[in-house]
């Protein structure tokens, strides 16, 4: 396999051992050889680090965490690479590469504030749709650890629980749209019924969250 990257011709080779390795051709371009489990972000980064002849194990390169998370319904693995040329965070597929220059010491918090973030976006995506759909603004949305509720209606504020970041999409839509309608809708009783019509599966989402993702 050949790619080109960085105004150079890099041209990929497997190797059965657990090692990277690159090397400079006589053509100018750059031999990496590495096991078939590396991924492609994981190459690139290794050869904008080393740009001359050396073999290193292939850890150095890049470590799966043994820990999955959970975004949006979906395990996501999470890669760190560190002592990279470059700081950067992002998903890709069901994979989240944090790139950072030195050793990060709380990988945690930095998983935290990206699904936080990722959190933020989406609940505003949702919002906008349903705001329109029922003609009525939330106001400040606010992002919180909490035990025992999953969001709090305030007026027209809303405070989400960081938990349902964890959701499925559709589970999160169906508290979004529960809470848009408490600012809306008084009476309890019509607002269940607005909400069984909007999610035919309301019973067995509302089950889900009680049950499958109780709060402790």
């Amino acid at each position: 396999m050949q790619f080109e990257f960085q105004g150079k011709w890099i041209k990929v080779y497997e190797s059965a051992v657990d090692t990277l390795r690159v090397e400079s051709g006589e053509d100018g371009s750059y031999h990496v050889y590495a096991h078939p489990s590396m991924d492609m972000q994981t190459i690139k980064t290794f050869i904008a680090t080393y740009k001359t002849s050396k073999e290193v194990p292939a850890h150095a390169a890049g470590r799966l965490l043994e820990n999955t998370y959970l975004l949006f319904g979906k395990k996501i693995g999470v890669k760190l690479i560190e002592n990279s040329p470059k700081e950067a965070i992002f998903q890709k597929d069901n994979c989240l590469f944090i790139y950072r220059k030195k050793p990060i010491k709380n990988v945690e918090k930095l998983i935290y504030q990206f699904f936080k973030e990722q959190l933020r976006q989406k609940i505003m995506s949702i919002l906008s749709i349903w705001e329109e759909k029922l003609a009525i603004m939330t106001g400040e949305i606010t992002l919180k650890k909490m035990q025992k509720s999953w969001f709090i209606v305030k007026e027209k504020d809303l405070t989400c629980n960081v938990y349902c970041a964890q959701l499925a999409e559709r589970q999160l839509e169906f508290l979004l749209v529960q809470a848009i309608l408490v600012i809306k809708l008084p009476n309890s009783k019509v607002r269940r019924q607005q909400l069984i019509q909007f999610f035919p599966d309301y019973t067995i989402l509302a089950d889900q969250l009680n049950y499958e993702y109780h709060l402790h």
